[in-house]
């Protein structure tokens, strides 16, 4: 039986703790993006709370040609901003689940391809959300809707862009299980 090198074990020892500590990061940061403030209209707030999930519900629900949105500049532009943040708010969504999903595989020491990939499509599934929140956030403004835009695109953005790096960061890590990268996992 061969001993393992103590080098080898020292450096994959450290190698656990420093992912556990991205890994920990971001999981910190898919919380608080899910319950910090979000974007909200002041003059139509039917669904209390800005959270995630209210927030999303009052933009599902939200119509255009709604008397809180009188004031706008004209229907089509509300709407496309009412559109806009929920395709935001959506993605924001999409991303989370996907990360719950894959985002430990970034912390094992041998990562599975489609994991990586689901990771780091988590990621961009989270940068893309925050940022077309935000966008939706200004055409609201733009379109004449008195709004208020919450920090929680910051926390989203961040997990999101640690995702995708970390997920670049493990295409070396990446295991195959094929019969030509390991002829020994077959057995003859």
């Amino acid at each position: 039986m061969a001993r393992p090198d103590p080098e080898a074990l020292a450096a994959s020892r450290r190698g656990y703790q420093r992912r556990g500590a991205v890994g920990a990061v971001v999981l910190v940061l898919m919380i608080a993006s899910v319950l910090l403030p979000h974007v909200a209209v002041l003059e139509a707030t039917v669904v209390p709370g800005r959270s995630l999930l209210s927030a999303s519900n009052f933009f599902l629900n939200a119509r255009a040609g709604a008397e809180g949105f009188a004031g706008g500049t004209s229907l089509s532009a509300v709407a496309l901003a009412l559109n806009t943040t929920y395709m935001g708010l959506a993605l924001q969504q999409i991303g989370l689940l996907l990360a719950v999903a894959s985002a430990w595989g970034l912390i094992i020491e041998d990562v599975g391809r489609w994991l990586r990939r689901f990771a780091f499509a988590a990621g961009v599934a989270l940068v893309l959300g925050a940022s077309t929140t935000m966008w939706g956030y200004m055409q609201l403004v733009n379109a004449g809707i008195p709004s208020l835009a919450g920090v929680a695109w910051l926390p989203t953005l961040l997990a999101g862009l640690i995702l995708v790096f970390s997920a670049r960061a493990a295409r070396r890590r990446v295991v195959s299980t094929w019969f030509w990268d390991r002829p020994g996992l077959v057995q003859p």
